[in-house]
């Protein structure tokens, strides 16, 4: 509707802002509109990130139980719509972006990554310090050449959810730390150790991408510097030394000439710096000291390099935090290379003690939400009480809502029995009812109907039921004998792994179902083996249909599975759900006895086609002679075949 708008063109633009090589975009980096007759190009969005080590502990625990990775399956009750919700959390309070710490390169990242993208969040995800300082064999004891370490680690971060299905990077994926404050962890703040420890990683990283077979979009590549002086390191333009600054001028320096750092690179450094590098740094320093100490100086040295901050938030002093966030957007909104903060922190960090607990903007509550298994130790996921600003008494996570433009929280709700996530049995029932709600009553009960393999087709009937006959969780129970008519029971559905779950507690529960009936385990058709999900498919309802019994008592385990309707199950790839459908049930002996029980010849004739066409490649020539097989078939499908 402006007539002044002429159009939108295609521009190239700078690698590191359009999310990888020099590429044609007109995505959300960087923009070019034709307006009266001026192209005018746009920042990318600002970066709002909030950082993310939500440690579920309320007191400082032995190394040997801290998890290190929080984008994983099994810290899924923190962070997943099932659990505490803390993604859905980060993204209401206005962040578009998650910065992480360490991972663990033998864990599946995808669920985490699908969340983030689900609710439009970037992900900053580092590569942790083990292969710099932890392992045997780290980068301390190879003279801080990082390669072998990091290839190895980057390598399974790429098979474990960092790549799509297409070979290119997860879309959530937006900056990679491939090392946090390298000025403080490798060679005692020597540059040209810490600086070769950096070439060495990156030039793993790149080595890793090509081996990977990586196409079409890349994330930026970083090194998070701390705030600290290096007097060892290049002074600035004008003269002294800038904290990380001064770090990040030796680094370039190594990038453009890294035999001179007493590294050989494999690949071209030069370039990979120019393309993809961006600068980034952490602070405790007050947003008003940072543009004489750093940002005036970094424009200098750098003009048109990106640069964000990967940790920001003072408590040296007590500081407005209100007036901070709002001091440090404006910078980034009117500079040419501040292009975001990341927030310290999302929940305190009672693991780490002492000054480490004063950052967090959300504490840990009284009331336990559910649990987690990590590595077999087992931890309770608490709920989340705001803290107050110390100068304003305001909510600290409210400020940080106003400040990034977000919708806000519903404080009440935090510390509360949720019906869509407590556990449906006698306990989360109790917790539900205690809240004298009809409404929250009615939310449990359906999820309940949900898991008895039913939809609600009459909500008014299900409301009834919720205010004046839901009173203890048998009544729930006996909602699988009485089927009442305000539900559409499903005679197709089958017990299947619940995609709401993660794959480590599926895995747990493939364990115990295998223990449950007369079936084998090894049995498990080679098409279902390899992914958890269509293990626990295959295994849950094999056993369910051998076992019988109520599904809240049988087909639950603890939230990991569900008597799903077909409607449902049938939305992702179903291959594997033993079922009573002859259209789509496995072709092995468990699948023939599904529909062999049913005693159907017409549904046995559809299976009996599927066998013929898909397992022995041949086709029907004489119907009436499969009809007269399927009205008296074979006993079993070793039978079937021979």
């Amino acid at each position: 509707g402006l007539p002044w708008l002429r159009a939108v063109v295609l521009v190239r633009v700078h690698p590191a802002m359009a999310g990888g090589r020099g590429s044609w975009t007109t995505g959300h980096a960087v923009v070019a509109m034709v307006l009266l007759g001026r192209c005018v190009v746009a920042k990318p969005p600002l970066m709002k990130g909030i950082c993310y080590g939500p440690f579920p502990a309320k007191a400082p625990v032995y190394a040997a139980e801290i998890i290190d990775d929080f984008m994983t399956d099994p810290a899924k009750p923190l962070w997943g719509p099932m659990g505490r919700g803390d993604l859905q959390t980060i993204a209401d309070l206005g962040a578009n972006t998650v910065r992480l710490y360490g991972n663990n390169p033998n864990m599946s990242h995808t669920a985490f990554l699908e969340e983030a993208a689900r609710l439009e969040l970037g992900v900053i995800p580092g590569i942790s310090d083990y292969p710099y300082t932890q392992q045997k064999g780290s980068c301390k004891d190879t003279g801080y050449d990082c390669y072998e370490q990091v290839k190895a680690s980057f390598a399974g971060d790429l098979r474990n959810g960092w790549l799509s299905q297409s070979g290119s990077y997860h879309r959530a994926i937006k900056h990679i730390i491939v090392i946090n404050e390298p000025d403080l962890k490798l060679g005692q703040g020597e540059p040209k150790k810490f600086c070769k420890g950096i070439l060495s990683a990156v030039d793993a990283i790149l080595d890793a991408e090509r081996e990977a077979g990586i196409t079409g979009y890349v994330p930026s590549l970083t090194a998070t510097f701390s705030f600290a002086t290096c007097t060892a390191c290049t002074p600035v333009k004008a003269g002294g030394f800038k904290p990380a600054l001064s770090q990040m001028l030796d680094l370039k320096a190594a990038f453009m000439y890294p035999e001179t750092f007493g590294y050989q690179p494999r690949n071209d450094l030069k370039a990979a710096y120019s393309a993809r590098f961006v600068n980034s740094f952490n602070t405790q320093n007050p947003a008003a000291e940072l543009e004489d100490t750093f940002f005036k100086a970094y424009s200098e040295e750098f003009p048109g390099k990106p640069v964000f901050i990967g940790e920001f938030h003072s408590i040296m002093n007590p500081l407005d935090q209100m007036k901070e966030l709002n001091t440090i957007i404006s910078m980034a909104q009117t500079s040419k290379e501040f292009i975001g903060m990341n927030w310290f922190e999302f929940q305190k960090r009672y693991d780490k003690g002492g000054k480490e607990v004063e950052f967090g903007m959300f504490e840990l509550g009284l009331y336990k939400i559910t649990s987690l298994e990590y590595f077999n130790v087992q931890y309770d996921v608490w709920c989340l009480e705001p803290v107050r600003d110390p100068v304003t008494r305001q909510r600290v996570s409210q400020e940080l809502t106003q400040a990034f433009g977000g919708k806000g929280l519903n404080y009440y709700s935090l510390c509360k029995p949720n019906p869509l996530i407590v556990p449906l049995n006698a306990e989360g029932f109790r917790e539900v009812k205690v809240l004298g709600s009809d409404s929250k009553m009615s939310a449990l009960v359906e999820r309940a109907v949900q898991h008895l393999g039913a939809t609600v087709s009459d909500s008014a009937g299900l409301a009834a039921f919720a205010k004046g006959r839901a009173n203890t969780f048998p009544d729930l129970l006996g909602l699988w004998v009485a089927k009442p008519s305000w539900a559409s029971w499903d005679p197709d559905a089958a017990c299947v792994a619940d995609r709401a779950s993660d794959a480590y507690a599926v895995g747990l529960t493939i364990e115990k179902a295998c223990k449950m009936s007369e079936f084998n385990c090894q049995d498990i058709p080679w098409s279902c083996k390899g992914d958890p999900w269509k293990t626990a498919d295959y295994v849950l309802s094999t056993v369910f249909s051998l076992i019988g019994g109520n599904p809240l008592e049988k087909c639950y385990f603890d939230g990991s599975a569900i008597f799903d309707t077909a409607a449902n199950y049938k939305t992702w790839d179903p291959v594997c759900v033993v079922t009573r459908d002859p259209s789509s049930t496995p072709l092995s002996d468990q699948g023939f006895q599904a529909i062999a029980n049913q005693r159907d010849a017409g549904k046995m004739e559809v299976f009996l086609r599927r066998v013929i066409e898909t397992e022995l490649g041949a086709r029907v020539l004489d119907r009436s002679q499969l009809e007269a097989f399927a009205a008296k078939p074979a006993a079993s499908m070793f039978e079937v075949r021979r």
